[in-house]
């Protein structure tokens, strides 16, 4: 196909495999390194790159992401640390030990959380049975890698969970998502789950479903973020089954900065922790946000 398009194709030397989701799990450090290799080889070759694994791809793009914007925030840290400026980073950490303090949450918690729910309402484990569509944040970000490595962490014990969709990435965008699922619906008789990396993605798959009139054919719909105005009202209305706490950190990194001009010792990390939001509780939660 390439020649009569009149394109050529030149390998590059020395590449290697990137390891893929396996490696990421062992050891975050020693996957993008190898994808960082590939990328510099490949940096050696005139023109541009094109990847024919999709597992691949994904990871080169994780990659090139998280390095590029860690330099930068570290470069912007670094700079404020050297002039006696204390540095707290809120939700995405930078690579640097300067740093007075790391708050966020466990995207790879949050998917671990969700994997064993979804097991749980699918069957239980060694017998959870369905099809699963899951829809990614973006694919050049570590919050979706983490959030699909969690998820799989349980559902790939599963051997009657049978995914549908090969990294399909909703942008985090509700329109984009609705697209995929509407695809999806498209494709495939029958939808047991949904997994959304966030709860604008779930929702967005839930009114494709509504709009194909096959709503209540999928059984569960799962996301992540559980913001009061979103995934906990479309839990409470039935339209999500659940969603999972993604905690913002902004209320914490103020009592901790409070605590550090007062001169008290911080922790170095605070990981905010998660929760499950489902129709026993969602109520109570909007009650207490005064959204009911």
């Amino acid at each position: 196909m390439f020649k009569k398009l009149n394109i050529g194709l030149t390998e590059v030397p020395d590449w290697f495999c990137c390891g893929a989701t396996p490696a990421h799990n062992v050891d975050e450090l020693l996957s993008l390194s190898l994808c960082a290799k590939n990328l510099e080889l490949a940096e050696q070759v005139d023109g541009d790159l094109a990847v024919a694994c999709a597992a691949c791809f994904s990871r080169l793009k994780t990659t090139q992401h998280v390095l590029g914007e860690n330099a930068v925030k570290r470069k912007q840290v670094e700079k404020a640390i050297d002039a006696k400026i204390p540095v707290i980073v809120l939700d995405r950490n930078v690579d640097t030990k300067r740093i007075a303090q790391f708050i966020g949450g466990d995207n790879v918690l949050i998917g671990k959380a969700a994997g064993e729910y979804a097991v749980k309402l699918l069957g239980g484990p060694g017998a959870a049975q369905g099809n699963v569509v899951e829809i990614w944040g973006g694919m050049g970000t570590a919050p979706a890698h983490d959030r699909h490595d969690g998820f799989h962490a349980f559902t790939d014990k599963e051997p009657g969970i049978k995914y549908l969709l090969n990294n399909q990435s909703g942008d985090w965008k509700q329109d984009k998502a609705y697209n995929i699922m509407t695809t999806a619906l498209r494709n495939n008789e029958k939808i047991d789950l949904v997994y959304g990396h966030n709860d604008p993605m779930a929702y967005g798959a839930y009114l494709a479903a509504k709009d194909a009139g096959r709503d209540k054919d999928v059984k569960f719909i799962i996301g992540i973020d559980a913001l009061p105005d979103e995934g906990v009202t479309w839990v409470h209305k039935g339209n999500l089954t659940a969603t999972f706490l993604y905690a913002t950190p902004g209320a914490e990194g103020l009592r901790q900065a409070v605590k550090l001009l007062n001169g008290e010792k911080i922790p170095p990390v605070i990981t905010l922790p998660t929760m499950l939001v489902d129709k026993n509780n969602a109520e109570e939660i909007l009650k207490k946000n005064g959204l009911l």
